[in-house]
């Protein structure tokens, strides 16, 4: 199916909280309603969202759906990040200890928010530490909104974020 397709049933799967199977009467009732040019497989969602390539149109959406609050944000912002398992399950017999041994494996997403709208401006999904991604966060923020200051806890203290230009500039390595 198209990638505009694929990329609303994803949002609308994400939006609802349902399963990819229950939402698709929804998504045949946008497609009938002409919002939805063709309304794939339940498992076109899974698909799209496994791509990679699928990364930058979702960072694209969420960065040009925050662009109309711009106008009412007063400049500050906030980033934390937050912690998520992945649906990938390890189980392995730990010899040593006679026992069985589990894992699931944990990725962060960080985000940028303005404080008024609580909209989010910057958003990356990875598993580093938070301290090296405020510069980059800041900068995809500064692109569409005036930043005057930005409050975090103390995992984003470091020189280099403290230096961190408030105004996209040239020559600055994000």
């Amino acid at each position: 199916i198209p990638l505009r397709d694929a990329a609303f049933a994803a949002v609308a799967k994400v939006f609802s909280a349902m399963s990819q199977r229950r939402v698709q009467s929804d998504l045949h009732e946008s497609a009938a309603k002409g919002r939805l040019g063709r309304v794939g497989h339940f498992n076109t969602i899974s698909n799209f969202l496994a791509d990679e390539a699928s990364t930058a149109v979702l960072l694209s959406l969420i960065e040009e759906s925050a662009k109309p609050l711009a106008a009412i944000e007063n400049g500050q912002f906030a980033i934390d990040s937050t912690g998520f398992s992945t649906v990938t399950y390890d189980r392995w017999f730990d010899q040593k200890h006679g026992k069985l041994m589990a894992a699931h494996p944990w990725v962060k997403l960080h985000v940028m928010v303005g404080t008024v709208t609580n909209v989010v401006t910057g958003v990356k999904v990875s598993s580093e530490a938070d301290c090296p991604l405020l510069p980059s966060l800041l900068a995809t923020t500064a692109k569409r909104f005036t930043v005057k200051e930005v409050s975090g806890d103390k995992a984003y203290l470091s020189a280099k974020n403290l230096k961190a230009p408030l105004t996209p500039r040239e020559g600055f390595d994000m």
